[in-house]
């Protein structure tokens, strides 16, 4: 069990983070779909020492093994989300690996062992040109001395904007292949109380521009049937459990980076309102192209006029899916 929860709508993370340095230069990752870099690392296991998580994260990252860490900074971030509170304890470590490791010699941006993230080596020089987060790991990598232990930093963002860059891609057809393959895995994981599965959203409706997240809807019985080891397997399959404790009738798992998922997966109980609704809508635009084109055009006049502000962006579209919702009822 990862040690990251929400507490109502705000989060707290614990984490381990890498420096690697070469050369002069960092490696930092970033989502694919972000234009914002970080240090490797990962969210530390319950009973689980940070040095461990590190050494697990970066086999499963990059499939490097570290031949030495020493900890460097012990660092509490707090960020203001608008009305929400990010509060994450970083352990950051200074490693070392093998002269003969394939990814020293690694140009440009490349993918590793996690296919929704890149990873540059970034000179120290040049750190100031990146959208680097948090901020403070700009000086601090800067100023490292290694001499001089373990430094404790606290930063603390406040009134930062929760809006969100809102993303419309062209259809791809890969969508439905990609859901197809998660659902293989998740048909294995929740085996003994999954009732169904079903692909949803825009990604679902063959011809739609959509944000290129693949989200899914699994029926089950009773939302009590959900186990810690159920959230477990799920975890091992790369999908995390975000409580939304305000969605009582939903179970929420993200699969990717916090803001930026690859995979949203949605649990309700098998054939309940919320579980017909989202086949309802995603049904009437399959079979009604005029529909279809319309909604199209709502979500690019809305993403010209909420360029930068997904939450608005998804209240103004909530209209016009109740209508389709309600025409397909009364069609059916």
């Amino acid at each position: 069990m990862m040690l990251s929860f929400d507490i109502g709508a705000n989060r707290f993370h614990y984490k381990a983070g890498m420096i690697l340095i070469h050369k002069d230069k960092v490696l930092f990752q970033k989502p694919k779909n972000e234009d914002i870099w970080f240090l490797p690392g990962g969210r530390v296991e319950f009973f689980e020492t940070s040095e461990t998580a590190l050494d697990r994260e970066m086999m499963e990252e990059l499939n490097l093994s570290l031949k030495s860490k020493q900890l460097v900074w012990l660092a509490e971030y707090l960020l203001e989300l608008g009305e929400r509170q990010m509060h994450e304890l970083g352990l950051y470590y200074h490693v070392t690996v093998e002269e003969n490791e394939p990814i020293l010699t690694a140009e440009g941006e490349f993918v590793s062992m996690e296919p929704d993230y890149l990873h540059k080596w970034i000179k120290l020089d040049e750190l100031d040109t990146y959208n680097i987060v948090p901020k403070f790991v700009i000086q601090e990598l800067r100023d490292l001395d290694l001499s001089k232990g373990i430094k404790q930093i606290v930063c603390k963002a406040a009134q930062v904007s929760e809006k969100e860059e809102v993303m419309i891609s062209a259809y791809n057809p890969d969508w439905i292949l990609e859901y197809e393959c998660e659902k293989e895995k998740l048909t294995e994981a929740l085996a003994d109380v999954m009732q169904g599965i079903e692909h949803i959203g825009s990604t679902s409706v063959p011809g739609l521009s959509a944000k290129p997240v693949i989200d899914m809807m699994i029926g089950v019985r009773n939302l009590q049937e959900i186990q810690d080891h159920h959230k477990e397997s799920l975890h091992a399959i790369g999908y995390e459990f975000v409580d939304h404790a305000q969605f009582p009738e939903r179970r929420f798992f993200r699969k990717g980076a916090w803001r930026a998922g690859t995979h949203h997966l949605h649990m309700y109980t098998i054939d309940s309102e919320h579980w017909q609704s989202n086949l309802l809508f995603r049904d009437y635009l399959r079979k009604n192209p005029d529909t279809c084109k319309a909604y199209m055009d709502l979500k690019n006049a809305l993403k010209s006029l909420y360029p930068n502000d997904r939450v608005k962006y998804t209240e103004a579209k909530a209209p016009f899916i109740r209508s389709v919702i309600k025409k397909a009822k009364e069609e059916d």
